[in-house]
């Protein structure tokens, strides 16, 4: 009895042991192909990214709908933290030691532009796509999955107080007539009916005397109610 009872002590404790290892090998081979997958996504992307790099600025260039190109800007910023994170090391981060303040306003058309001078901030951007057979005119949201999350949008409408003051220039600070182009639509029946957005809801940004203020404040830009912007979204690194 006592025999018997050593040996199945020995083989339970074998089967522990092979159990224990098996596990082990395994978690130890999924972290190594988890390992693997994030370099291998990283070095295509990384070389991918390089060829699209201007200054401090960027260009994440992916294909496919709106949230597979997300995920894919996504898996972007995180190759670029490992790539500076192991730039840096063990080293703490460190706030900026310069006391100078230098205000660099976000609404100015040459805004990126200007910002490419300042070599400590990063920018990244997801590219808007473009169909290179078409003109701007014949985009529509409507047939666009790869830029925007919604595709179907609806004509607005609103009472003659509010007209009175998109029609007449100057009647309001808020500017509504710069951003509908200083028109509206009465007709009810439009507010069901599914149309495309218009490109100056894209393209708009805030409206200040003496820092933005396009054809003195009345209207933006003529490209903004014609073409679509150049970037879904972007943003700073420093």
């Amino acid at each position: 009895m006592g025999t018997r009872r050593e040996w199945r002590r020995v083989l339970i404790a074998v089967g522990i042991i092979c159990s224990a290892a098996a596990i082990a090998y395994l978690l130890h081979k999924n972290q190594w192909y988890a390992k693997m997958s994030i370099i291998s996504s990283h070095t295509s992307i990384d070389q991918q990214q390089q060829q699209l790099r201007e200054n401090a600025l960027v260009k994440v260039r992916s294909v496919g709908n709106f949230t597979n190109r997300v995920a894919a800007f996504n898996a972007f910023l995180t190759s670029l933290r490992l790539e500076e994170l192991t730039k840096r090391g063990k080293d703490a981060w460190h706030g900026p030691t310069s006391r100078r303040l230098e205000v660099l306003w976000g609404y100015r058309d040459d805004y990126l532009q200007l910002l490419s001078n300042y070599t400590n901030v990063m920018t990244v951007a997801l590219l808007w796509l473009t169909d290179n057979q078409s003109s701007p005119h014949a985009w529509s949201s409507l047939q666009d999955h790869s830029n925007l999350l919604i595709q179907t949008y609806y004509e607005w409408s609103a009472d003659d107080t509010i007209f009175s003051w998109i029609e007449t220039p100057g009647k309001t600070k808020l500017r509504f007539d710069a951003m509908y182009n200083r028109t509206c639509n009465r007709n009810m029946n439009d507010t069901v009916r599914p149309v495309s957005v218009e490109p100056v809801f894209l393209n708009a940004k805030p409206l200040y005397a003496g820092h933005y203020w396009p054809n003195n404040g009345s209207s933006y830009p003529e490209r903004f109610y014609t073409s679509a912007p150049p970037y879904v979204f972007h943003m700073h690194i420093y």
